[in-house]
């Protein structure tokens, strides 16, 4: 049900729990319990993946409908605890990235709202996932711009956009590293980031290779 690898201080759990991985008591307990497995492990970081073309379709409604109010009195602890295990970190996470947006508007004299701060967060995604040029350049603030359009003039606007992704990029550098060498040592570190970039030209490799083919196939 959780396929379990360790390679370079990364443990790399994979669901496959049925064709798309939903979420019943079986599947919320396994999890729990690889999750405990890392930690006490050698672990120093850990990946969540599911097996094959789907991650997760969510909680799974036939076991829901089909054992009634008996399994849900039982599946829901297992899922409050899975949830508390994998959400609230990322939770918090994203959280922290609305406050340093507000943080960041308010410094550059920018209304700071609820609206201005998810606009701003929404067009800080639509850019880094249509972006052709390194961490959005360009496009962020392009983005960042039309978003304030109606709260500050475009200067203030590039200026607030520029600034933030300068000094978040910087601090994102400096926390990489302190973090790596926290859970791997220096070492240690430097040898997961070269195995790291190692497999991924190996990686870009096979997909020029794919598309020549599939040019060639054509």
């Amino acid at each position: 049900m959780i396929e379990s690898t360790t390679k370079d201080g990364v443990a790399v759990l994979a669901m496959r729990h049925g064709k798309a991985n939903a979420l019943d008591i079986e599947l919320c307990q396994e999890l729990c319990g690889a999750l405990d497995d890392a930690a006490a492990g050698d672990a120093a970081a850990v990946v969540l993946t599911g097996a094959g073309t789907v991650f997760s379709a969510g909680v799974d409604l036939k076991r829901v409908t089909a054992g009634r109010e008996g399994y849900v009195t039982a599946f829901l602890p297992e899922l409050r605890r899975a949830f508390t295990r994998l959400v609230l970190p990322e939770l918090g996470s994203y959280i922290a990235r609305l406050a340093i947006v507000a943080v960041f508007l308010g410094a550059y004299g920018i209304p700071v709202s609820f609206h201005n701060v998810a606009t701003v967060t929404a067009s800080n995604s639509i850019s880094n996932s249509v972006s052709a040029t390194p961490g959005g350049v360009g496009v962020t603030q392009a983005m960042n711009s039309a978003a304030l359009s109606g709260e500050a003039s475009a200067k203030t606007a590039t200026a607030y956009s520029i600034g933030q992704q300068l000094i978040i990029s910087a601090w994102d550098v400096l926390f990489a590293i302190v973090l790596v060498s926290w859970a791997f040592g220096w070492s240690g570190g430097k040898q997961l980031v070269e195995s790291s970039y190692t497999e991924a030209k190996v990686k870009s490799s096979e997909m020029r290779e794919s598309r020549k083919k599939k040019k060639e196939g054509s």
